[in-house]
């Protein structure tokens, strides 16, 4: 079996590039692996590539030839597959899916210079990260994972974690009680499920010591893990971190930290590291 490259998302390697026909080696729930240039095993997203015949002649699925007629209409056109709205498969990569996210999380608090108080804000999709289309997917296997990982890696530090719900429950947050009460946050009602706040944000409550919800916070540092919209959940002024860990499975994973905003001007002088 091969598979032509269609587009490229990880651009620091030189293993494959666009317009590749390359022979596959095996087959994992995101993708394929593929042999690269050098014969080294590399994973492909299944948004990346085309199944090709010998001659180099794509396959195309009754899928992929559908054109669009309708709100309702499942389509290819460039998107990730849509889901059936609640993942029923048992996933074989959730170790690789808690080392990576735990990487990610080592990376960030190496630079982002958190203190015990402050909160470490997550977006998650676990459909994006099981190669779906966001919120059509919800995966109870894969936010269980995530929220595990993340919490043990916050253990002992005191720092929270503060879990980002999906647009039904207007992106509202998952903390610790006692988070919410030493920063004065209004704690509203509601108890997040898998497709009413989302797997990540449902696992994150079942896993909490006392957990509640807020819909307001000013998150010292933050990690999206499938571009789920983060930013209003930051202080200001959030900075880029870049980490060799820029996918979890098949989302694409961008990260922040947050610094004090400079204020006076050419007179004025600053403190290094806040």
């Amino acid at each position: 079996m091969k598979v032509k490259i269609i587009q490229k998302k990880d651009e620091y390697s030189m293993e494959y590039n666009v317009g590749d026909i390359l022979e596959v080696d095996s087959t994992w729930y995101g993708g394929v692996t593929v042999l690269g240039k050098t014969g080294v095993p590399v994973s492909i997203d299944k948004d990346e590539y085309v199944n090709v015949t010998g001659d180099g002649e794509a396959v195309v699925s009754d899928a992929e030839s559908m054109t669009v007629t309708s709100g309702e209409t499942e389509f290819q056109g460039g998107l990730r597959p849509k889901g059936q709205g609640v993942a029923t498969e048992q996933f074989g990569h959730l170790a690789e899916i808690d080392q990576e996210v735990r990487g990610a999380v080592r990376d960030l608090l190496e630079v982002a210079n958190l203190e015990p108080g402050d909160a470490l804000v997550i977006g998650c999709s676990s459909s994006e990260v099981a190669n779906m289309r966001i919120g059509s997917f919800s995966s109870e296997d894969i936010g269980k994972c995530i929220a595990s990982a993340i919490l043990d890696e916050l253990s002992g530090t005191g720092i929270y974690m503060a879990a980002q719900c999906c647009e039904h429950l207007n992106r509202a947050i998952i903390v610790e009680k006692a988070y919410a009460k030493e920063n004065r946050i209004p704690i509203v009602n509601v108890v997040p499920q898998l497709k009413a706040g989302g797997s990540f944000a449902t696992a994150a409550y079942a896993e909490m010591k006392e957990p509640v919800a807020i819909e307001y916070i000013q998150a010292q540092a933050g990690i999206d893990i499938g571009d789920t919209l983060i930013g209003m959940h930051l202080a200001p002024v959030a900075v880029p971190v870049r980490s060799e860990h820029s996918m979890v499975g098949g989302a694409h994973v961008v990260m922040a930290r947050t610094r004090a905003k400079y204020i006076g001007g050419i007179r004025a002088g600053y403190r290094e590291g806040i």
